[in-house]
């Protein structure tokens, strides 16, 4: 390594983390790049991946040349290179190198003790435990989630088709990445687990990973506070099968999209490891995502989820009759096929009920039965549409304040319960992003994801609390 070449880069080095103003950035993206020769008016810099290059040629670019240009007096000329795999110890796959190689080979740079080089290669606390591909990567996926539980109709043949070719040809897929989109219960989840779990079966040396977009966002901030964001995106860029749902949740969170989702999705992508994402709504819909990500998703294939129409409400009505095994009479399955159910889960709501009825009252199910259940599920479905505002003055009201209080800085016990209280139900009730919530009440992301993290938590210990909550959530 040329001596002089390493005294020089540190010097831009210190120049670039200054004009940066961003400890995050620098460390994912300057600390890892090594200067392994100065010879006239080049220097060379050794990357962890091909990544590096283009994300300074195409961001960083000003701040590097005018870094160089202060600390030699001239203009530098930087030419690249690569560490060989095969002495990093490092697993690559075939299709060369990407942007987010650079924060797997930054772990091991950055955690300069084997201890820490260790925790590099472990995967995040909550994802996965154990050791070994399946143990260290094993999915939160439901059994029952799988193709042979889902119900193909026209709404959602064109992605099941899809989904069901992904999931044997996971590393050689046309659909790279897979986004579905759609109203809420209408199987997206449910496909998307299923592409996870047949890949685990079919392809068990695979690494397949399923976690909702808000528990990602979780990890992110964790690993952040922990300086430990070169271990996070290793552990990520190490997967296979990456399953994203609900990406909605991460709307209004750049740091996120910036530094931890992006590289991630290129590095995969880049690789020819394959990327499906859940939503709410289409790519271009989403507050604040950036364009350069929503240009990613139409590399592959987006596709909309329908409502079940009468057919499919049949299908899945025979479908949970049969499961449960319990007789539904054909005329009420057609009755129950023709009402204004719009999603899976009205669906098996209604089949629930009609069962519960019939065990309850020792009975066989009747169209009578049917109809009551019916009516109900429609009442609860067309009523006034929930929105934040009503949430505010509803939680107000049971904490008997003044819902404008809610919207000062008040630490006040109770304002701050209630504050929080609306955190948690804006963001169970509503799917809000965290974002968006800490926007509406005035204050910082991380604030509210704490709030909704204190509620969920005393939910689980506090049975007063918890009832008050549900109370509430019933109301609404």
């Amino acid at each position: 390594m040329n001596k002089e070449a390493t005294e020089k880069w540190n010097e831009c080095l210190a120049l670039i983390r200054r004009e940066l103003n961003d400890d995050a950035a620098y460390a994912a993206w300057f600390e890892p790049a090594v200067a392994t020769g100065l010879e006239g008016s080049t220097l060379e810099l050794t990357l962890p991946s091909k990544f590096f290059e283009q994300l300074y040629e195409e961001k960083y670019f000003p701040v590097l040349s005018e870094a160089l240009r202060a600390v030699l007096g001239r203009r530098v000329a930087v030419k690249y290179r690569y560490p060989d795999p095969a002495k990093t110890g490092r697993r690559e796959s075939a299709g060369g190198a990407n942007r987010d190689g650079a924060k797997s080979a930054k772990s091991a740079d950055k955690n300069k003790s084997a201890a820490n080089a260790g925790k590099g290669a472990q995967a995040p606390p909550t994802v996965g435990t154990g050791t070994g591909a399946q143990a260290e990567f094993m999915p939160k996926l439901n059994e029952d989630l799988s193709f042979e539980n889902f119900c193909v109709g026209t709404p959602n043949k064109i992605a099941w088709t899809i989904a069901e070719s992904i999931a044997s040809k996971p590393l050689n897929s046309h659909f790279n990445p897979f986004f579905i989109y759609g109203d809420v219960g209408v199987g997206k989840t449910h496909l998307m687990q299923a592409i996870g779990l047949k890949v685990r079966r079919e392809f068990p040396e695979m690494n397949v990973v399923f976690l909702p977009m808000r528990e990602f966002q979780r990890l992110y901030q964790n690993a952040y506070l922990q300086d430990r964001i070169p271990a996070f995106l290793n552990w990520f860029m190490r997967c296979d099968v990456l399953l994203f749902d609900d990406l909605q949740e991460i709307s209004g969170s750049k740091g996120t999209l910036n530094n931890a989702l992006f590289p991630i999705f290129n590095h995969l992508h880049l690789h020819g490891k394959q990327l499906v994402f859940t939503c709410d709504r289409p790519p271009q819909d989403l507050h604040d995502l950036e364009d350069r990500l929503i240009d990613r998703f139409k590399w592959g294939s987006i596709e909309k989820l329908e409502r079940p129409d009468a057919a499919l409400r049949k299908k899945i009505l025979t479908f949970k009759a049969k499961k449960n095994e319990i007789d539904i009479p054909k005329s009420v399955i057609d009755f129950v096929a023709k009402a204004p159910l719009n999603s899976v889960r009205e669906i098996e709501s209604v089949v629930l009920g009609i069962m519960t009825r019939a065990i309850t009252l020792g009975r066989e199910i009747t169209l009578d039965m049917a109809r009551e259940v019916i009516n109900r599920a429609v009442r609860h479905t067309t009523r006034k549409a929930l929105n934040f505002d009503m949430i505010v003055e509803t939680v107000a009201e049971r904490y008997n304040l003044n819902s404008d209080v809610l919207f000062t800085k008040s630490r006040v016990k109770d304002v701050a319960e209630a504050r929080m209280v609306i955190m948690y139900l804006g963001q169970r009730l509503l799917g809000l992003s965290t974002g968006s919530i800490g926007r509406k009440l005035g204050r910082q992301h991380s604030t509210v994801i704490h709030g909704i993290q204190s509620v969920n938590e005393r939910i689980g210990t506090d049975r007063e609390f918890a009832e008050k909550v549900a109370d509430l959530e019933r109301s609404l």
